[in-house]
């Protein structure tokens, strides 16, 4: 296949391969929207530091016009960066009615806490076809680990692995290697291999699909145990 490149855009003289998806077109206009946003106004790259109350909200607006998902974001508790398991205890995500304008900070830590954020730049993972999940169950709730979006018309191949750590003293393992195919709107999912190592008694890892564009990495945990999930999947168009 034949590539070509884009006219540069912003200060770095940025070339982009015109390949049509996700890391395409739509990666070129995300690219020079964020060069010219970073050039109008600097002082966008970073807000705080902030103070914010236990239980209290802060949002923090960009003008990047992307949401949180495609932007590479550090967020700081004092002089600790966090980790995605520790954003999840202050409940960090995009905002629930302009997620591509502004963060949304919830503070559940049972203690009022001082952040900063910054925004580097776009998310390599995303702009690579790479999503990542991780979340903790406590009881025998099903719940959405990680979502793989399928244009419509499309086939997706994707390679997914899963690590469940029970109770912080055995893990389990869960691969799945998949093929989705997005007809008409209707997403439907087929499992070419899936491996798994488990203990005796484990939670449930599975792929499913939402009938719509999106291919699901559902989870189930056990009734009062703790188990911490994370994932890693790549996606390929065709």
């Amino acid at each position: 296949m034949g590539i070509t490149t884009s006219t540069s855009a912003g200060r770095d003289e940025l070339l982009h391969p015109d390949l049509g998806h996700d890391g395409g077109s739509g990666l070129w206009n995300k690219v020079n929207t964020m060069f010219t946003k970073i050039s109008d106004s600097l002082s966008v790259q970073f807000f705080g530091p902030f103070t914010v109350a236990d239980t209290a909200t802060q949002d923090i607006t960009h003008n990047f016009s992307m949401a949180l998902t495609d932007l590479e974001v550090h967020i700081m508790e004092s002089a600790v960066v966090l980790s995605q398991e520790a954003q999840s205890v202050y409940g960090i995500a995009g905002h629930p009615t302009t997620p591509t304008k502004a963060i949304r900070i919830t503070n559940n830590s049972g203690g009022s806490k001082t952040f900063t954020v910054y925004v580097i730049g776009f998310s390599l993972d995303k702009l690579l076809g790479r999503e990542k999940g991780r979340m903790t169950t406590t009881s025998a709730v099903t719940a959405t680990l990680a979502q793989f979006n399928v244009p419509t018309n499309e086939s997706l191949v994707f390679d997914c692995t899963v690590c469940a750590r029970v109770n912080a003293t055995t893990a389990n393992l869960y691969k799945f290697s998949c093929l989705a195919e997005n007809n008409a709107g209707t997403t439907t999912v087929t499992v070419i291999e899936s491996t798994q190592s488990e203990e005796s008694s484990p939670p449930s890892c599975v792929i499913d699909t939402d009938g719509a564009a999106g291919v699901r990495v559902r989870v189930t945990g056990i009734a009062a145990t703790n188990i911490d999930w994370a994932c890693v999947g790549q996606k390929t168009y065709f």
